[in-house]
């Protein structure tokens, strides 16, 4: 089984864990992102029975700080939690102060396990690496990709089937052209290397969800100021309306989940 949580979601922070049963009965668990403040991360997972030491290890999509917070890489030197990298990230971790000793590096694709098989691809974000991830597990796939201004074709192609996906849908492009924010913040956000639209992730779960849908998808990062709830219900019941039972959004400051799929999964 894979189980997907959602720990924090928007511009003040990021993190979300997923968690592996193994077949030997043990359970893998790893952190995508760490972008609010380790106090707050440890409370997260202390309501899950948890502590750092029970991580596996943490995956940076990229290192703005409300995805690494400006703490968190010395809770995790304190810990020994390795942070798994794809090789072009080495600097931008080692300039956050991610320890060396801890960092573990591929180049797009790694065995984290026997059982389990990471696939990453750079997704186009500002000046940053920016990487989206397949993780498949024991017959099951997860993805997740946030922050993005488009989606590689790549990236559609390897999460195709996904059983857990996890995809930002950051803005209406209405409300953000009325939002009143300076012309150049606009233009970042709705371009190439900014945010997805609620369009651009529909046209995604589309291609991704052709053959198979989703047992959850859950959408990441919606902007505060220019999304609503009301917009993407909307664009979705037009769209995907056959998708609808399986829409989630990921609150910004609650812990959200558990979003399964394999043997004796349920969502609640």
């Amino acid at each position: 089984m894979i189980t997907f949580r959602t720990l924090a979601s928007g511009s003040s922070g990021n993190a979300s864990l997923l968690e592996l049963d193994r077949s030997d009965g043990g359970v893998d668990r790893y952190l995508f992102d760490a972008g609010i403040s380790p106090r707050r991360l440890t409370n997260c997972l202390a309501d899950l029975h948890l502590g750092w030491r029970d991580l596996t290890g943490v995956l940076p999509s990229h290192f703005d700080r409300d995805h690494v917070h400006l703490n968190i890489p010395k809770t995790l030197a304190a810990h020994q939690v390795p942070t798994i990298l794809e090789r072009g990230q080495q600097k931008e971790a080692g300039q956050v102060g991610i320890p060396g000793n801890l960092m573990r590096f591929h180049e797009g694709t790694l065995d984290l396990s026997s059982e389990t098989k990471l696939q990453t691809v750079r997704v186009p974000h500002d000046e940053h690496v920016c990487c989206a991830f397949v993780v498949e597990h024991r017959g099951l796939k997860f993805a997740l990709a946030t922050d993005l201004g488009n989606v590689p074709k790549a990236f559609l192609t390897v999460a195709e089937g996904a059983d857990v996906l996890a995809i930002e849908s950051n803005h209406c492009p209405e409300l953000l052209a009325s939002s009143g924010r300076p012309a150049f913040l606009i233009d970042r956000i709705a371009g190439s290397h900014g945010h997805l639209s609620n369009q651009q992730c529909v046209e995604a779960v589309q291609t991704i969800s052709n053959n198979r849908s989703p047992n959850a998808i859950v959408l990441l990062h919606l902007s505060a100021e220019c999304n609503h709830p009301h917009a993407i219900e909307n664009l979705w019941r037009e769209r995907l309306p056959h998708l609808l039972a399986s829409l989630h959004i990921a609150p910004r400051n609650e812990t959200a989940g558990p979003f399964r799929a394999g043997r004796e999964a349920s969502l609640f």
